[in-house]
């Protein structure tokens, strides 16, 4: 049997338990916003493309990508209990006990930091405040207060 295969039919692989962990399908959408966000701001600002430029947006994006990930591992921490009421989400890696919250914690963490220093060293200080910002509101105020209010799918 590869690394790819799970153990037990149905059991999704490491790779699927990731991608759900840092919810790789709704950060698509977050890269392809950062994206079409920073080529509006480059040619709105009247600078052309260039190799400098396209190296900014390669780390804009591998910082936005690693800060959005942790986030979402941090979001699925604090909403185990909660997840593992509910059909649709009881079978996600932490309410199914596939991943230790302990692990789960560090790879927050990691992710969060690497993309916060990431901005900060090879994009700009800014960026790097921006995303720990949007960190901090995401996982201390939008994550507690959706179990409150419905008002977060306005």
């Amino acid at each position: 049997m590869d690394g790819e295969e799970s153990e037990a039919e149905g059991t999704p692989s490491l790779r699927e338990d990731l991608a759900t962990l840092v919810k790789l399908r709704l950060n698509v959408f977050v890269l392809i916003t950062t994206f079409f966000g920073f080529l509006i701001a480059t040619f709105s600002m009247g600078d052309g493309w260039s190799l400098s430029r396209l190296w900014l947006l390669l780390h804009t994006l591998v910082g936005t990508a690693s800060a959005a990930f942790g986030s979402a591992v941090f979001n699925q921490l604090m909403e185990t209990k909660e997840d593992a009421r509910m059909r649709r989400t009881a079978d996600r890696p932490l309410p199914a006990e596939r991943v230790l919250p302990m692990w789960a914690f560090l790879l927050g963490w990691i992710l969060c930091g690497f993309g916060i220093i990431h901005l900060a060293a090879m994009v700009d200080r800014g960026a790097a405040w921006l995303a720990a910002a949007t960190i901090a509101i995401y996982v201390f105020v939008y994550t507690p207060l959706k179990r409150r209010s419905s008002i977060n799918t306005l």
